[in-house]
C-alpha cells in the first residue's frame, strides 16, 4: 500500500569549523527598574515564609538565592549563574556580570538581591529569551515564576508553587481526580493499574475497562511516578480532556477523557454481612457527614458486627474532615492536631461524644486498612485510632508525611503551598506530639501479599518511594513507636483482597474490647493464619526453584559481593532482556530469604532478584527479564539493590552500572516532502543510516502532535533492513488536508526534528538528524583530586544554537554556537576520586538533543556491603 524504496545515501554536507565561543566579561551596570518590578511573587512568598513555615531553622537564605538562580536558568536557557567567593556572577551570552555579596544569613536580606538579579536579567533579556512554560504567564511572569520555584524547592518536598494553569491536586478543595473519572487506581511497584471503572461515568463511556495499564497521561509516562504527581498530571482546566495511553496486554491505544465537574463524592460504605465497609479515598469536604449518612441509609452495624475503614491508597486532604471521620469512632478524648513552629503545645481536636452512635459506629469493633500509599490525614487518623487503643490496624507500613501545608494565593494567579505544621498523635503509646513524618505507621497485622506469577514479587510496598526517601524531608518531631505483633504473606490471588479478607476473618470471631485485648484474644488463630501463608509461599517458592526456608537474624559481619550480566551485552531501550545478578556470601553464617530491590529513581525501580537461601561461603545466581521504555535517555542505568534477609530487615544497598544499548533513532537521519492531492495529501518521509550498524524491523509513524493518530490509510509501516549509509522511503496518504503540527518517530519515541506544518509546508524539504558530539580527552587523573578538562567537538547539519556543560547535575559552562555547523566546546574541573557524570547538552536550530557520559576517577568503590 505504501511505496517503501531503497536509494543511494545522499553526502553529507561539509561542517565548517565555527569559532571558539566564550563569554568576555564586561563592567557591571548600576541596577535599574524593570518589568519585573518589585517581584511581587516572590514577596508575597517571603513574607509567608517568615510568618509560617514549619520549622525556621532550614530556611537558608544563601541556599533559596541558590534556587532562585538555578530556576532562572530553567526559564533562560542562555543563562549560567555561578557562584563565587564573594557572590555570584552571572553570564548571559557573551556578557559578564559580577553581583558582589557577603554569603545571605537573614532572610530579609534576601529580596534585596534577588532584586539585583531581576534588575540586571530586565536589562539583558528579551522576551524571545525566556521559556514561556505557561501560556497564562507574561515572560517576565514566567521568569518571576521559574525563580520563586527554584526558591520554594529548598524548603521541603511538599512546600512549592503551581502556575495558573495547573492546579495542586492534593489540594482537598479541587476534589478527587479520579473520582472525576470515575475509576479507582491501584499503585503496584512496576506502575498503575486501573482497578475499578464505574458504567455510566466518563471513562467508562471513553471505552477505558478495569485491568488496563495506565502507560501515559498526555505523553508523560507515568509508570514510576507517585500517586501525588499522576493526580497532578490529571487536573485538568474545565472542560479539557486527558488523553490516557492504555496497555492491554501486548496492546497500547490512547484514549481521550473529558472530567465531569459535578463528581460523586469519594466516600463508599457497603454492607458486608453483619459489617460495614468504608472506603474513603480522600478526606474532603464534608466526607466524615457522607460516610455517616450511607452507614445510617444502610441500618448501621448489625449486631454482632463491626467496621473497617479502608484507608488504603488515600493521600489525606483536609486535617478538619480527618478529625471528623475519627471522632465518629471515639467517644471522648484527645484525636489528633498539629503543631506549628510558634505554638508552646500542640493544638489538638477533642472528641464529641455520640457523633457516630446513629450508626452504631463508636461502640463496634474496628479495623482500619492502610498501605504504603495512605498518607499525611489518613496515617494520622490510623496511628490516633491506634494509640487510643480503639482499631486494630491492618495491611502494610504507611507513607511516613506528617506534616501539613496551606495553599494560598500570589500575584498573577500563582499558587503557593507551605508546610505550616507537623499532624500530631494524641498520648497514648507515645508523647503528645509524636508524629508519623519520615517513619509512618506500621499496623498490627502486617500483610504483604507475594505475588508469585512471572514477575515474582516479595517485598509488596517496601520498594515503593516514601518520604523518608525525598530529598529535604523534614525529621519528626518525636517518633511514634509502632510495630507489628503479626506478619502474614500469602501467595497473592488476583481475586482475593488478601487485607480485606483478613480483616472481615477477624470481624467474624468478634472484637474483644480495646485493641490491645483483641490481638491477644486473636492471636492464635492470627498465629494460625500466618503459619499456613507461611507453608503456601515456601510451597510455591520452592516450585519456581528458590529454598525459602526460614533462619535466624544472625545478620553481623556479614558481606555481600554481586556481579551481574546482561544477555546481550546492553539492556535495549522499548525492549526486554534477561539480567543475571550473582551473590556471593562471604561472610559467616548464611542469609535466610535474600532479595534484592532496586530502590533507584531510574526506570528498573521495583525490579526484585530472589535468593533465598545462601549458605556461608555460597553462591547464588537470580535472573529477572527487565524492561526498558523506548524513551530512556541515558546511556548507562545506575540501579541501588537494597537487599532485604529476612524480608523486611534491611542489609545494605550496591550500586551497579548496566549499559543501555545505543538509541537506534540516534542515527538516523530524516527529510519530509509534501504533495497535494485531490483526497488531501501524501507525506513522503526519507530516512538514511547514518551510524555504523544495521537498522532492523523499524517502525516508522506519522501522527499529530498531540498524539493522536492521523487519519491516514495506515499510520505506520516497518522499514527493511537499513545499511549503513542506506535510505528508504515510505509515504503516508492523509485523508483530507489536517491543520496544525505533526511528528515524525521511530518505534515509540520521536525523531530529533521540528513538527510539521502541513498548512504553510514548515519543517517539509530539510534533513533533520541528532547532533554528534566528538569528544576529546586530556586529563591528569589520580588517587587524590584530578585536573579534567573535557573538550571536543559537536556538529550538526541544521547549525547549533548553544551549548551548555554539566558537571554532577551542575551547569559549568555555556557559549552560543552561532549557527555554525561545527563548534569547539570546552569545561574543565578539578574532581575527587569516585563516580561522577559529565553531560554536554546541545541545541541545534530546530531542536535539541542530550548527550551523557560517566567518569571515574581513582580506584573503583567496593561493591561489598556491611551490617
Amino acid at each position: 500500500m505504501w511505496p517503501l524504496m531503497l536509494a543511494p545515501a545522499l553526502a553529507a554536507p561539509d561542517a565548517p569549523s565555527g569559532p571558539v565561543v566564550a563569554p568576555s566579561p564586561i563592567p557591571m551596570v548600576a541596577p535599574r527598574a524593570s518589568r519585573l518590578g518589585d517581584l511581587p511573587m516572590i514577596t508575597a512568598a517571603l513574607e509567608a515564609i517568615a510568618a509560617d513555615y514549619v520549622d525556621p531553622s532550614r530556611v537558608d537564605p544563601e541556599r533559596m538565592l541558590a534556587g532562585a538562580l538555578e530556576g532562572a536558568e530553567r526559564a533562560v536557557p542562555r543563562l549560567l549563574a555561578v557562584r563565587e567567593a564573594l557572590g555570584w556572577r552571572l553570564q548571559i551570552g557573551r556578557l559578564t556580570f559580577d553581583l558582589p555579596g557577603p554569603t545571605l544569613r537573614r532572610l530579609d536580606a534576601l529580596r534585596p538581591r534577588l532584586l539585583a538579579v531581576a534588575a540586571v536579567l530586565e536589562r539583558e533579556l528579551g522576551d524571545v529569551d525566556i521559556v514561556r512554560a505557561d501560556a497564562m504567564l507574561t515572560p517576565d511572569q514566567n521568569l518571576e515564576f521559574a525563580m520563586l520555584d527554584g526558591l520554594m524547592r529548598t524548603l521541603d518536598p511538599h512546600s512549592g508553587v503551581v502556575s495558573p494553569s495547573r492546579r495542586f491536586a492534593d489540594d482537598p478543595r479541587e476534589g478527587d481526580p479520579w473520582v472525576r473519572f470515575g475509576i479507582t487506581l491501584l499503585a503496584e511497584p512496576d506502575g498503575w493499574t486501573i482497578a475499578t471503572v464505574a458504567p455510566g461515568r466518563s471513562a467508562f463511556a471513553s471505552g477505558v475497562r478495569a485491568g488496563s495499564r495506565l502507560v501515559a497521561i498526555d505523553g508523560e509516562a507515568v509508570g514510576r511516578w507517585e500517586r501525588a504527581a499522576v493526580e497532578e498530571r490529571l487536573v485538568t482546566p474545565p472542560g479539557s480532556p486527558s488523553r490516557w495511553t492504555l496497555q492491554e496486554g501486548t496492546t497500547t491505544r490512547e484514549v481521550l477523557v473529558l472530567p465531569e465537574r459535578d463528581a460523586a463524592p469519594g466516600a463508599e460504605v457497603r454492607r458486608d454481612g453483619r459489617h460495614l465497609v468504608m472506603t474513603l479515598p480522600r478526606f474532603t469536604d464534608g466526607c466524615a457527614a457522607e460516610l455517616l449518612r450511607r452507614a445510617v441509609a444502610l441500618g448501621g452495624v448489625g449486631q454482632g458486627g463491626g467496621v473497617v475503614l479502608d484507608l488504603r491508597g488515600n493521600p489525606g486532604g483536609l486535617v478538619r474532615q480527618a478529625a471528623e471521620v475519627a471522632d465518629l469512632f471515639l467517644v471522648d478524648g484527645d484525636i489528633l492536631g498539629s503543631q506549628r513552629a510558634k505554638d508552646a503545645q500542640p493544638q489538638l481536636s477533642r472528641a464529641r461524644p455520640a457523633a457516630g452512635d446513629a450508626a452504631g459506629l463508636e461502640a463496634a469493633p474496628l479495623i482500619v486498612l492502610v498501605d504504603h500509599a495512605s498518607a499525611s490525614a489518613s496515617e494520622i487518623v490510623a496511628a490516633a485510632l491506634s494509640v487510643r487503643d480503639r482499631a486494630l490496624l491492618v495491611g502494610e507500613p504507611t507513607f511516613g508525611k506528617g506534616t501539613i501545608q496551606a495553599v494560598s494565593g500570589l500575584p498573577a494567579g500563582v499558587r503557593m503551598k507551605l508546610t505550616v505544621a507537623h499532624d500530631v498523635a494524641p498520648a497514648g503509646g507515645g508523647p503528645v506530639g509524636a508524629s508519623v513524618q519520615r517513619v509512618g505507621v506500621t499496623p498490627d497485622v502486617l500483610v504483604v501479599p507475594a505475588k508469585l506469577d512471572a514477575d515474582m514479587r516479595l517485598m509488596g510496598g517496601a520498594s515503593s518511594t516514601r518520604e523518608r526517601d525525598l530529598p529535604g524531608a523534614l525529621d519528626a518531631l518525636g517518633e511514634l513507636a509502632t510495630s507489628a505483633s503479626f506478619a502474614i504473606a500469602p501467595p497473592a490471588d488476583p481475586s482475593r483482597d488478601a487485607s480485606m479478607s483478613l480483616a472481615l476473618g477477624l470481624l467474624d470471631r468478634g472484637g474483644v474490647g480495646r485493641r490491645t485485648a483483641w490481638l491477644g484474644a486473636a492471636s492464635l488463630w492470627l498465629a494460625s493464619r500466618a503459619t499456613e501463608a507461611e507453608g503456601a509461599l515456601v510451597r510455591s517458592l520452592a516450585e519456581r526453584g528458590v529454598d525459602w526456608r526460614p533462619g535466624t537474624e544472625a545478620l553481623a559481619h556479614l558481606e555481600i559481593e554481586v556481579a551481574s550480566d546482561i544477555e546481550g551485552g546492553a539492556l535495549l531501550p522499548g525492549a526486554s532482556r534477561d539480567v543475571a545478578m550473582t551473590v556471593t556470601n562471604r561472610g559467616g553464617e548464611a542469609l535466610h530469604r535474600l532479595v534484592g530491590v532496586d530502590v533507584s529513581d531510574g526506570p528498573l525501580r521495583g525490579t526484585e532478584f530472589v535468593f533465598g537461601h545462601v549458605p556461608a561461603g555460597g553462591v547464588k545466581t537470580a535472573t529477572v527479564s527487565v524492561s526498558l521504555a523506548s524513551e530512556v535517555a541515558d546511556r548507562v542505568l545506575r540501579p541501588s539493590i537494597a537487599w532485604h534477609a529476612p524480608v523486611g530487615v534491611w542489609l545494605g544497598a550496591t550500586d551497579l552500572a548496566w549499559p543501555v544499548a545505543p538509541d537506534v533513532r540516534s542515527s538516523l537521519a530524516w527529510r519530509a516532502e509534501r504533495q497535494r492531492t485531490s483526497q488531501g495529501g501524501e507525506v513522503t518521509v526519507t530516512v538514511r543510516n547514518e551510524g555504523a550498524t544495521t537498522v532492523e524491523g523499524a517502525s516508522l509513524w506519522l501522527r499529530s502532535a498531540s498524539g493522536l493518530w492521523v487519519d491516514v490509510d495506515a499510520a505506520e509501516a516497518t522499514l527493511p533492513s537499513l545499511l549503513p549509509g542506506a535510505e528508504a522511503r515510505v509515504t503516508f496518504r492523509v485523508g483530507g488536508d489536517p491543520t496544525g503540527t505533526f511528528q515524525v518517530g521511530l518505534d515509540r519515541g520521536v525523531l530529533p526534528g521540528p513538527p510539521l506544518a502541513l498548512a504553510d509546508d514548515a519543517g517539509f524539504g530539510v534533513w533533520h538528524a541528532n547532533p554528534t558530539v566528538v569528544w576529546s580527552e586530556a586529563e591528569e587523573r589520580g588517587n587524590g583530586a584530578a585536573h579534567v578538562p573535557f573538550f571536543g567537538t559537536v556538529q550538526d547539519g541544521d547549525g547549533i544554537a548553544r551549548w551548555a556543560f554539566f558537571l554532577d547535575g551542575d551547569k559549568v559552562a555555556m557559549a552560543e554556537g552561532g549557527g555554525a555547523r561545527a563548534v569547539p566546546f570546552y569545561a574543565d574541573a578539578f574532581l575527587s576520586p569516585g563516580r561522577h557524570e559529565a553531560r554536554l547538552k546541545v541545541w541545534d536550530t530546530v531542536g535539541g538533543v542530550t548527550e551523557a557520559r560517566e567518569v571515574v576517577l581513582g580506584p573503583p568503590s567496593s561493591r561489598s556491603d556491611r551490617r
